[in-house]
């Protein structure tokens, strides 16, 4: 009898199943092992330590508080008490479910589990991502239940299953209360369906809009809204979430920790910064490669909505993807000129990558169906593909995050802070602003008393020690304002006493 193993077929599954474990288990240690950063100090400094009250208070709002993530970490910390991986846990366990998620729809898409795998490295082991599925916030957690969600609705396109969309609204709710940033792509792709499955309703779209209406977009909007209230009245302008002005800043800042952060340019300060001389040649063909994966939508969508039929499995679904995350720039765009809403950045567009991705796939189904000039073109861009995702697994470290670098070493720093207290009472410690918040977390964990709490005044002044930023402590160096007592060699932030304290013994 043939072993299971040796099986036709059997080697997907396999794969699939391996890859996944393999980046949950890595994902477990890093959120184990790697130091807290400063923003998610300060989701539990101000929303989860105030419990269910402060989480859901409309007063003080501050874009860091992802409501959905918020509660899960308040629920995950009063159930294993706090710590750097009691805070991560939602983060981490929603990792396996963004993997297996993109996984089934780059199926779908690809027609090809070879590609679907492809597409599944690459999107898996970007850094980026790979961040968010650790970081105690709530982009990984949202990017996992809206490609679910997507997947879903693909799925429905292919192949109608009513009692499906319930889910699909379930998961789309909770990914915008898991940061509203999300409301975005789900919207887009959301309206994509939408159009897609009304039109094809014929006489009878009155009836199917009415059955969405209640299984579907009521549902969703209902589950959003109950998540967003802290933060419905601060909707558009700057305030609504971290992001860019500029489209091209945009593009960068997805590109830079994806592809730049491939070549090691040195520690970066306050906060990890984007190429002085903005967007380079990368960049522009990854736009130009990203706008051309759309460019047959008007053809596409025309042959489709003039004859529907579900037979055309490609058409539906690349009318679904492209025409939803063409949408989703139109939107973007729009609110960015009406409401001011800033354009996504890094974090705040995570969903492009799977997105970008996706419509990729598509396009390389369709290029291997055609003649062989087509098909050695796929080939080549598959092959691209590889080498990009090798690059990325290369690059896997479990020394920091890539936009918290600087706090690479702050758990460390503590330490040494917490041992010299013990022995020296009343120690007073200065400390650039950003430190605050990692600091004072690793002071509660830690129980330790010796050492005041930390504030947010920066280092001047007459302090017996000095913690700052790689360069500021390199300012302070050259001015011979500051012995260095410890340099940390993954953010080259300092730890150092005054310069004078030694010149005086």
């Amino acid at each position: 009898m043939t072993p299971p193993s040796a099986r036709p077929g059997s080697w997907y599954p396999l794969t699939f199943g391996g890859l996944v474990c393999a980046v949950f288990g890595w994902n477990v240690y890093r959120a184990a092992t790697l130091g807290i950063t400063h923003d998610e100090a300060v989701t539990y400094q101000w929303f989860v330590a105030g419990g269910l009250e402060r989480i859901y208070s409309t007063d003080g709002y501050d874009a860091n508080n992802h409501v959905l993530y918020s509660l899960l970490a308040w629920a995950s910390v009063r159930l294993f008490g706090l710590s750097e991986f009691a805070l991560r846990l939602p983060s981490v366990l929603a990792g396996p479910l963004l993997l297996i998620a993109t996984g089934r729809l780059f199926w779908l898409l690809a027609g090809s589990r070879v590609l679907s795998l492809i597409g599944l490295v690459v999107v898996a082991l970007n850094p980026l991502v790979m961040d968010f599925q650790v970081a105690a916030r709530g982009y990984g957690l949202g990017l996992a239940l809206s490609v679910w969600a997507w997947h879903e609705l693909a799925r429905s396109l292919v192949s109608p299953e009513p009692r499906r969309l319930l889910a699909v609204a379930i998961c789309q709710g909770l990914a915008v209360g898991a940061n509203l940033v999300y409301a975005f792509p789900n919207f887009a792709l959301g309206a994509a369906f939408l159009i897609l499955t009304v039109v094809w309703a014929g006489p009878a779209w009155r009836a199917t809009l009415v059955a969405l209406a209640c299984w579907y977009i009521f549902p969703a909007i209902a589950i959003a809204f109950a998540l967003s209230v802290p933060s419905l009245s601060h909707l558009g302008g700057s305030r609504f979430y971290y992001g860019t002005s500029s489209l091209a800043e945009m593009v960068l800042s997805l590109v830079e920790p994806s592809v730049y952060a491939l070549a090691d340019r040195g520690p970066w300060g306050l906060p990890p910064d984007l190429p002085a001389d903005g967007p380079g040649p990368c960049t522009y063909l990854l736009a130009i490669g990203f706008a051309a994966m759309l460019a047959p939508l008007p053809v596409v969508a025309q042959r489709v909505f003039r004859e529907p039929a579900r037979g055309d499995e490609w058409g539906l679904l690349y009318v679904f993807l492209a025409g939803g995350t063409a949408g989703l720039i139109v939107v973007l765009v729009g609110c960015h000129w009406v409401l001011g809403t800033l354009y996504p950045k890094d974090r705040t567009g995570l969903y492009l990558i799977p997105l970008g991705v996706g419509c990729l796939l598509l396009v390389l189904r369709r290029m291997r169906e055609a003649g062989p000039a087509w098909r050695s073109l796929a080939a080549g861009v598959s092959l691209a593909l590889v080498v990009l995702g090798g690059l990325f697994a290369t690059q896997t470290q479990a020394d920091y995050l890539y936009q918290w670098r600087y706090d690479a070493g702050t758990k460390r720093v503590y330490r040494l802070l917490a041992e010299r207290a013990a022995s020296e009472r009343g120690a007073r410690v200065g400390h650039d602003w950003i430190f605050e918040p990692a600091l004072n977390f690793y002071r509660e964990t830690s129980g330790e008393r010796s050492l005041a709490p930390f504030g947010r005044d920066g280092p001047d002044g007459d302090y017996d020690y000095y913690y700052l930023e790689a360069r500021t402590a390199r300012d302070w160096v050259r001015a011979g304002r500051l012995r260095v007592i410890d340099e940390d060699p993954v953010s080259g932030s300092v730890l150092g006493m005054p310069a004078r304290r030694e010149r005086s013994r």
